[in-house]
């Protein structure tokens, strides 16, 4: 200690040979030097976190590992960091912790057999505060609760094979309007095409019949707002590009560029979303409506709450954009990129059905029969994942892995296309 006190004396006098301010101004600065290092110690997401028994790559005080992510392709992060800490690891997201799994053994392991435990979605402040403010959130970004329950049943209902089957004369009609779209614009093949808009427009035109009775066009510029908005709002949610979510220091400067941006999002969509309401009620007055789940839950004896209602078709119109999509227009470029595949699965097809009928009448049937065709399309899924990186799940209750506990209010993070890049068996 007293060598100590001597070092600080000769520091306090070499500083005021310098600083003509006096000895106040001194004493200000060394107890800067001295708390500054203990401060931001004691500002470290990882002091206090949950998780410290997973390993993790360290963070930076009041930030954590959200500047490793920010504007990064997060996927391929969180497999640089799973070969160092293992297949599932810890990060914070300002003081967020978080749980990346990077596996398929870890996902099958932690969100199949703790499913329950990680039923529900954790909150954000720029989508759940300011995106959906007027209209609520969608099934994927809600929380669980009984309502959520509900809504959950029904829109798996709707995804069941018997729903399926009432809709593929729906989906005949706009696979054939894709064709000719892709047919028209490519002149026999000697003019590039850009998938985007076509596919897009079949995933949207697909889902606003399911939901709303009507179809959209390319020509229509309600299909490219819809489009251009749903996109811009599913950048919102990745935790690469949100920093309003993770650092709440920034949430007290109401007008930053983020929060611009999706109240301007917000208002776009709304006023779509109510359009296709008024439209669709206006029919119904009119007695020229098309079957929907809006008709079919307005005529029914028990329908669901106006709420209910906004979860389901906002959550519908977006994910018919955000994911099958994105994997068949990936598939549909390997196939002009690859010829080959494209006379391997005709000729599958016509091993099995000989004729154009029996081709067309086998989709009523449960179980594939070209096995070559659904090696293809379980393969694309697998290396075109529809989502790289997963909504966020959060825990509600605590569970284990591999011996560790992981308390509730933990989020946990799934590298879809992590998970998939792992080797496949012989």
């Amino acid at each position: 200690m007293p060598l100590v006190s001597a070092f600080l004396s000769e520091v306090k006098t070499q500083i005021s040979t310098f600083i003509p301010f006096g000895p106040a101004l001194c004493y200000i600065l060394l107890s800067s030097v001295i708390l500054l290092p203990l401060t931001l110690v004691l500002a470290s997401p990882t002091r206090t976190s949950p998780l410290n028994h997973f390993p993790g790559p360290p963070g930076w005080p009041l930030v954590g590992n959200f500047l490793s992510i920010y504007c990064q392709r997060t996927e391929k992060v969180y497999l640089q960091w799973a070969a160092q800490y293992g297949d599932v690891f810890r990060i914070h997201l300002g003081y967020t912790p978080a749980l990346v799994i990077n596996s398929a053994e870890a996902a099958k392991q932690i969100l199949h057999r703790n499913s329950q435990a990680v039923a529900s979605r954790p909150s954000f402040y720029t989508f759940h505060t300011i995106v959906s403010k007027n209209l609520g959130t969608t099934i994927g970004a809600s929380k669980f609760n009984t309502s959520l329950k509900r809504t959950r049943k029904e829109i798996a209902s709707e995804g069941s094979k018997p729903a399926v089957r009432t809709h593929l004369a729906d989906i005949d009609l706009e696979t054939r309007h894709l064709l000719r779209d892709l047919m028209n614009r490519c002149d026999d093949g000697q003019t590039p095409v850009d998938m985007y808009m076509p596919v897009s427009r079949l995933g949207l035109s697909l889902m606003m019949t399911i939901c709303y009775g009507r179809r959209m066009f390319l020509e229509d510029p309600l299909t490219t707002e819809i489009i251009t908005v749903e996109d811009q709002l599913l950048g919102l949610r990745s935790p690469s590009g949100n920093y309003l979510d993770y650092l709440p220091l920034l949430r007290l400067f109401p007008f930053t560029p983020l929060a611009r941006k999706a109240a301007r999002l917000r208002d776009r969509r709304d006023a779509y979303v109510l359009g296709f309401k008024d439209e669709v009620e206006g029919k119904i007055e009119n007695g020229t409506y098309s079957p929907c789940l809006y008709t079919k839950n307005y005529f029914s004896k028990n329908p669901l709450s106006s709420s209910q209602v906004s979860m389901i078709l906002v959550t519908l119109v977006s994910s018919g954009l955000a994911t099958a999509t994105n994997t068949v227009r990936w598939c549909m470029i390997l196939l002009a990129a690859r010829p080959e595949l494209q006379e391997r699965a005709y000729s599958a097809i016509r091993r099995v059905y000989p004729t154009d009928s029996e081709a067309f009448d086998a989709v009523m049937k449960d179980e594939e029969e070209v096995v070559y065709i659904s090696a293809l399309v379980k393969e694309t899924l697998r290396l075109y994942s529809p989502a790289r990186v997963s909504l966020p799940r959060a825990s509600i209750q605590e569970f284990t892995y591999k011996g560790k506990l992981v308390p509730p209010h933990v989020m946990i993070i799934h590298n879809a296309w992590g998970c998939n890049m792992g080797m496949l068996p012989p």
